[in-house]
């Protein structure tokens, strides 16, 4: 799911993962936290390993991704069906 959301967002996987603080780079870790927790119910610890966050940050990430994801529910589909 990484690698197809890095594409679409035109964004390396390693940059997507990382830890920048960029805005770019921080939502769209925001859309990743919001797709894998809210949309397909994933666990948020699962994905604060993969980030190398707390399950706090990764919670609150996907409530920040909620919040700005109206504008990708398309891509969000064609990358998470």
């Amino acid at each position: 799911m990484v690698q197809r959301m890095s594409q679409k967002l035109g964004l390396a996987p390693t940059a997507l993962l990382g830890k920048s603080r960029v805005p770019a780079l921080a939502r769209a870790r925001h859309l990743l936290a919001y797709v894998r927790i809210e949309r397909l119910g994933q666990r948020a610890s699962d994905l604060a390993r993969l980030l190398d966050q707390t399950r706090g940050n990764v919670s609150r990430a996907a409530k920040r991704g909620a919040a700005t994801a109206q504008p990708w529910l398309k891509m969000m589909n064609h990358c998470c069906p």
